[in-house]
């Protein structure tokens, strides 16, 4: 009469030959947003979103991309309208890509920018966002370099010379690809 497998028996069968692991498939993450509430969920009484400085004056909610989420619109000002959102962490040497996704009624009327310091003093790197009525995003890289002071980083949005708001669903600073 045959006896039946133990446990410890049904366990050998099953377990991995040795030097051999089973490998599990790799895992897309989305790099991580250096720009907080770059998707604008939250937002103080004043009616500029949380986290980001500048004129309550120059700032409004409006309807986002997507239905029930909100987006920053900037409002037109007799000078520029300004919101930046300061970026923490030791970024010095780092390539990143500023990601805007936007509503732009008037050609170059939207800047997006980084701002930075280092050992010579502060620095920008700026970009005009192009016409668009319909939502599009728009990337580039910066390359910032070896001396950037550390939590000197903040990304820049000002409207200039348009009489129309544009409007922004969303801003990421994430490590280039």
């Amino acid at each position: 009469m045959k006896k039946a497998p133990s446990l410890k028996d049904a366990k050998k069968k099953t377990a991995p030959q040795a030097g051999k692991t089973a490998k599990a498939p790799a895992v897309q993450r989305a790099p991580m947003n250096l720009v907080g509430n770059g998707a604008f969920s939250s937002w103080m009484k004043d009616g500029r979103p949380k986290g980001w400085r500048g004129s309550a004056s120059a700032a409004g909610k409006a309807q986002g991309q997507k239905p029930g989420s909100a987006a920053l619109q900037l409002k037109p000002s007799k000078g520029d309208s300004t919101l930046s959102c300061p970026v923490k962490g030791a970024l010095a040497g780092k390539k990143l890509d500023l990601a805007v996704t936007a509503r732009v009624q008037d050609a170059n009327a939207l800047g997006m920018a980084v701002d930075y310091k280092t050992a010579a003093g502060p620095k920008t790197e700026f970009w005009y966002f192009g016409k668009s009525p319909s939502w599009k995003k728009e990337t580039k890289t910066v390359a910032l370099p070896a001396d950037t002071v550390a939590d000197s980083v903040s990304v820049r949005l000002v409207l200039r010379k348009s009489d129309k708001p544009a409007e922004i669903a969303a801003v990421s600073l994430t490590p280039a690809s």
